[in-house]
């Protein structure tokens, strides 16, 4: 098996960050969609909000 790329995703529904490591956990790759978008209705998607896509979310660990 070869691995080009690891990206995480601190942010659902935003855009990631590339990563040149990454620590694993029993449920994944540490940091990934950590945060999540919630207005009064309820969590925010990019099926229902795709301009969220267009920002950017970075974990500084």
């Amino acid at each position: 098996m070869y691995l080009r790329e690891i990206w995480r995703y601190p942010v659902k529904s935003m855009a990631g960050e590339q990563l040149q490591r990454a620590r694993l956990t029993e449920n994944g790759i540490a940091g990934d969609r950590v945060v999540h978008v919630h207005s009064p209705r309820g969590l925010l998607t990019a099926r229902t909000r795709p301009l969220l896509l267009g920002h950017r979310a970075i974990l500084r660990t």
